[in-house]
This record gives structure tokens, sequence and C-alpha cells, in this order.
């Protein structure tokens, strides 16, 4: 009986060695969490000077459970774009968690963590794409974010009983000057009454035509919303894109 009470013991600790890790909750490291899903970062934002390319970066639990872990490697591809401060190298910050994963803004510039392939995709892989709601929309305004002087503004998206789905846009682009960097003039400026739909894939088309929302129009998938920062990720026509997110009522 003792015999076999001590092979008992040895099975369910030699189990345990090899049951997944749990998540230690006492851990003083960055962590974000989204339903099932916690990510926990060894560095915040910041390496140590002595850093190793295999190092962890961070782990992603689910459900409690270890499910993946990224190292710097997996991460930057180029250990020389780290960014040398008095003391450490800035490799860049998690802006969101979200259901399809994480988003990094990196010294390589944005990235996507996404759970379920438990790697980063590209940044226009429509599989970390998410659904828009009409509730996403409705008085609600989108600014693209852009560097070369454009203007792509989707101002009031509405309801019409009579219309349907509307919305007031403006394009164009500004002048800039190399004297003056943040002097901006608006030139070329048009401002359509543009109709938009979410099909069935939550994808929107915003078209000209109430009629036709065929590919050919402008086609936004939707990433992840960001109300605190007001700030929409998501990938416009194929390209990966962010928008000023500004709710009008």
């Amino acid at each position: 009986m003792k015999k076999f009470f001590i092979y008992t013991l040895l099975l369910i600790f030699g189990i345990s060695l090899f049951a997944d890790e749990p998540l230690l909750d006492n851990e003083p490291k960055f962590s974000v969490e989204n339903g099932s899903y916690k990510v926990v970062f060894t560095y915040t934002n910041l390496l140590p000077l002595d850093y190793q390319k295999e190092n962890i970066l961070f782990t992603v639990y689910k459900n409690g459970i270890k499910y993946d872990v990224q190292t710097i490697k997996d991460v930057l591809k180029n250990p020389k774009g780290l960014q040398r401060t008095a003391s450490h190298y800035y490799w860049g910050t998690c802006k969101a968690i979200y259901e399809k994963g994480i988003i990094l803004d990196t010294v390589e510039g944005y990235k996507i963590y996404n759970f379920e392939a438990k790697k980063f995709l590209s940044l226009t892989d429509k599989n970390n794409a998410a659904f828009w709601t009409p509730k996403d929309l409705i008085h609600h305004s989108l600014e693209k974010i852009t560097t070369n002087g454009s203007i792509e503004n989707y101002n009031y998206f509405d309801y019409d009983s009579n219309v349907g789905h509307i919305v007031a846009a403006t394009y164009g682009r500004t002048e800039r000057r190399a004297s003056s960097p943040n002097y901006k003039k608006p030139v070329s400026i048009s401002a359509p009454l543009l109709y938009w739909n979410i099909n069935s894939t939550g994808l929107l088309t915003i078209a000209r035509d109430a009629a036709d929302f065929t590919k050919n129009n402008t086609q936004i998938y939707k990433i992840y919303i960001d109300e605190k920062s007001e700030i929409v990720y998501a990938i416009q026509n194929n390209q990966f894109v962010r928008y000023k997110y500004t709710n009008n009522d």
C-alpha cells in the first residue's frame, strides 16, 4: 500500500512537469487581456543593453494556460533599428489587444499578432479583421490619417428612411510649404454625398451609387476601434490605414 501511494505521487508529479504552464498573476510584468486571452510582456517597451534576441518578448495565455511565446527576434527582424536611450533600447509598445490579436507599434512599424495563427500576419491580412456594426458608424466620423497631404474624410455616417445609409465625404489634398512645415492650405476639395453598406461578412463599402456596392468602390475592413485614443485601425482597399474616429453625438 505504501509503495502504491509513492508511485501515485510520482505519477502526479511527473504529469505536472509536462502540463501547460499556468499563468502566475503575481509576476511583476506588463500585461493586457481581452476575454480568454492575456498577453504578458517581459519588456514593456525597453530592452536591456545586454538583451539576447532569443529572449521572450511576450507570452500569450489562453484561459489561464500558456498558449504561445514570441521572442525578440520573432517580433523584430532587424535589431539595428532599435532606438538607444540612456540605459536601454526602445523596441516599441503595445497599442491594443482585441478579439483577433494584439497591435504593436514597433521601431519597424505597426505589427499585428494573430491569436489563432499564433504568429504575426500581414497588416492587410483579412484574418485580422473584425465585423463593423451600424453602431460603430452612425453619428461618427472617420478622418484618414495621412502623411502626403491627401484628404479623405467621412464626416457623418447616418441613416435616412428615404434614401438609406448616407455619409458626407470630403476629398482633396493640402498644400505644404517647405519654409513652414505646419502650414497647410486646402486645395482641390470635393464634398460628395455617398452611401454606405455593411455586408454579411462585416465589410464596410462606401459608394457613390446607392444601388452599386461592388468591389469597385471604397471597401474598409475594421481591425480595431480604440475609442480611448479615438483611432480606428483598418484595411482600406488592401492597404493598412488609420482613421481619427469621432463621435458626433
